[in-house]
């Protein structure tokens, strides 16, 4: 006989809950909520590393403030924030051009440039 406890399985059955008429608007909520969970650990942690950094002296916070990035930096980041968002949006983007026929959605590069000045 073992001592281990007996595994409860993590899958809930039954229907899902429903909180809004539109079963599309819980699924949405679903998935920002799972982002802002995943944020907020991510947050937690890069506190966690600056505070690290200036505690054991290799870095004071002030420089992470102060940083200004070169020109080529900035052209990565964009790059890599416009890959992020296009995987982040793509389901969001192919329903809009399914209901709008075809439409094109915004150009990301707008959207981006909302967010970069946070115009949202």
């Amino acid at each position: 006989m073992t001592d281990s406890p007996p595994r409860i399985p993590r899958v809930a059955r039954g229907e899902r809950p429903q909180s809004f008429s539109d079963p599309a608007i819980d699924t949405l909520l679903g998935v920002v909520m799972s982002l802002v969970a995943e944020l907020s650990v991510t947050r937690d942690r890069l506190e966690t590393l600056e505070r690290l950094l200036e505690t054991r002296g290799v870095l004071a916070r002030e420089a992470i403030e102060a940083y200004e990035m070169t020109a080529d930096e900035k052209a990565v980041r964009a790059a890599s924030r416009a890959e992020y968002l296009d995987r982040v949006l793509r389901a969001v983007r192919a329903e809009f051009e399914d209901l709008s026929g075809g439409r094109a959605a915004r150009p990301l590069d707008d959207i981006i440039a909302d967010f970069a000045a946070r115009k949202f």
